[in-house]
């Protein structure tokens, strides 16, 4: 109740993980739809209202819907750096707002300064993950991604769920319609460094991601089905729990990333969230959908090309 209020009329997803057991104790994809209605004949209003709606209320978004990860990405990419030995906890890049790579300026939201791992984390600095985009080859982001969850489906106990898409070599060569576009660039690895470029995973595998994070490493199977309660007896049976795998999460790898999830939420991006009665930790992300001059441009344009 407290996801779907959260949404009212937007479209979007959430879920929530049971870091115990990988049990979803709620998952939401907005705007939703009454199954009720398959029951009876459908009058032609009601099959345009669930059919022919640009919003498409029967798509599960939570397991369904693609999107660019945005800067939640960001955790994956500094985690592949650090097990790759790129950069440690203590690695500074200087943040000026922009930088040239490759011939092509990018931006950050900020000026940062000189400014180490979890404060880049903290801030969601652009720059520092240009730095380690540009270090980084994205066939190691893909083997990262692989490693901890993000390259496959889930495993959720739902029928159609979709497989994230993470970018490497081999996916662009086999989705590349023309010869010439088969051929994979750094300047690439630099958007997808910080969740923007091809990208798109399902809100159900970031979330768990976030979890496997939570737990130190454990990769959690999500799962709905609690048990089977018998109609003779009314005793629940309760299923067995499918299986967890442990990653091999360096403790001090984790040690970094947690500090900086919990100085995102304490003094970074999303402070405004913090409630000083828990220790809270997480990441915020912000996906460009178009591109835009600056904020005049940005609030004259169409709600769906927002980010």
């Amino acid at each position: 109740k407290v996801l779907m209020d959260s949404f009212g009329e937007e479209q979007g997803a959430g879920v929530v993980i049971d870091l115990r057991d990988g049990g979803i104790l709620a998952m939401v994809s907005s705007p939703g739809y009454d199954p009720n209605i398959f029951l009876h004949r459908l009058e032609q209003e009601t099959v345009d209202l669930y059919f022919r709606n640009p919003s498409r209320p029967l798509l599960n978004r939570a397991t369904q819907g693609l999107y660019p990860p945005g800067s939640t990405y960001k955790l994956l990419v500094a985690l592949c750096a650090l097990e790759k030995g790129i950069i440690t906890p203590e690695t500074v890049f200087h943040c000026a707002g922009r930088k040239t790579y490759y011939g092509r300026e990018f931006r950050c939201d900020g000026v940062h300064g000189s400014i180490s791992l979890v404060q880049a984390i903290a801030h969601s600095c652009d720059i520092y993950f240009y730095e380690l985009g540009m270090r980084l080859d994205v066939d190691d982001i893909y083997a990262t991604a692989a490693k901890y969850g993000l390259a496959t489906p889930t495993g959720v106990d739902l029928p159609h769920e979709l497989g994230s898409r993470i970018p490497n070599r081999e996916w662009k060569r086999r989705n590349a319609k023309r010869k010439v576009d088969e051929k994979w660039y750094a300047g690439e690895t630099i958007s997808v460094a910080i969740g923007q470029g091809q990208n798109g995973l399902t809100p159900l595998a970031l979330a768990r991601f976030y979890a496997a994070l939570a737990t130190k490493g454990k990769l959690l199977t999500p799962h709905l089905l609690y048990g089977v309660r018998s109609d003779e007896t009314s005793k629940m049976e309760v299923a067995p729990l499918p299986p967890a795998k442990e990653t091999g999460l360096d403790p001090r790898i984790w040690a970094a990333l947690n500090e900086g999830m919990i100085g995102v939420v304490k003094y970074g991006t999303a402070k405004d969230s913090n409630d000083p009665r828990l220790g809270m930790a997480g990441k915020t992300g912000t996906s460009q959908v178009t591109t835009f001059v600056d904020k005049q441009h940005y609030a004259k344009l169409a709600k769906k090309f927002k980010d």
